[in-house]
C-alpha cells in the first residue's frame, strides 16, 4: 500500500543521511587530527632546535669570560669548547628547522650559530652578536611555546570531543509511522467552519431583505 511504502522510504531514506553525516564527520576529524598533530611535531622541533641554538651561544659567551680569566687549559675551558663543538654538530642536523626560523632570515645570523666559536680572537669578534642573539633566540622559543600550547590544547579538545561521540551523532527522533487518518481534508473543521458561516450569511440576508422592505 501507499502509506506503508511512504513509510518506509522515509525510514531509510534518515537512516542513510545518519550514516553518512557520521562517516563525513569521523573523515573530518581524522584529518583535523592529523594535521594538528603534525603542527605540533614541527613545532617541537622547531623549539629542540631554538633551545640547541640558544645554549650553543650562550656557551661561547661563557667560554669568552672564562678564556679572558682561566687560559686554555682551565677545565671549564675545555669542557666548553668541547661542549661547543659537539652542538655546532648538531645544529647543522637541525639547519632546516633553523631556515624557516626568524634567526634563518639572516644569513649572518644562521653562519653565527652554525659555526663553533671556541677562540678567543673570533669569540672576541663576535661578542656584541652573540650578546644581541641569545635574546632574539629566547624569544622565538617562548613564542613557538605558546604556540604549542595553544594547539596543544586544541588537539585535547578534539581528543575529549570524539571520546563522548556527541558531535558525530545525527539522530532519527521519530521513526515514519502510518497515520491513522489522512492529513487531508480535515471533514470536522471543514464542516464546523461552513456552519459558522452559513449562520453569518443567513442572519447578513435577512437583515439586508429587512432593509429593503419599505412597505
Amino acid at each position: 500500500a501507499i502509506p506503508e511504502a511512504v513509510a518506509r522510504i522515509a525510514n531509510t531514506a534518515s537512516q542513510v543521511f545518519v550514516e553518512a553525516n557520521y562517516e563525513s564527520q569521523l573523515d573530518s576529524f581524522k584529518q583535523s587530527f592529523t594535521l594538528i598533530s603534525s603542527s605540533l611535531a614541527e613545532i617541537r622541533e622547531k623549539i629542540k632546535t631554538g633551545e640547541l641554538a640558544t645554549q650553543k651561544v650562550s656557551s661561547e659567551i661563557k667560554l669568552l669570560e672564562a678564556l679572558k680569566i682561566y687560559g686554555d687549559r682551565h677545565p671549564d675551558v675545555v669542557l666548553l669548547r668541547k661542549e661547543i663543538i659537539e652542538l655546532a654538530k648538531t645544529l647543522i642536523q637541525g639547519l632546516k628547522n633553523l631556515q624557516t626560523m626568524q634567526v634563518g632570515q639572516r644569513k649572518d645570523l644562521i653562519s653565527l650559530v652554525m659555526e663553533p666559536h671556541v677562540e678567543i680572537p673570533e669569540l672576541s669578534a663576535i661578542e656584541n652578536d652573540l650578546n644581541t642573539l641569545k635574546p632574539i633566540l629566547e624569544l622565538e622559543i617562548n613564542t613557538y611555546r605558546e604556540m604549542y600550547n595553544s594547539i596543544f590544547k586544541r588537539l585535547q579538545e578534539i581528543e575529549v570531543s570524539s571520546n563522548d561521540g556527541s558531535w558525530l551523532e545525527a539522530k532519527v527522533i521519530e521513526a515514519a509511522s502510518i497515520p491513522g487518518r489522512p492529513a487531508k481534508p480535515n471533514k470536522k473543521m471543514n464542516l464546523l467552519i461552513a456552519i459558522i458561516l452559513g449562520l453569518f450569511l443567513g442572519v447578513g440576508i435577512t437583515f439586508f431583505l429587512e432593509y429593503l422592505d419599505s412597505s
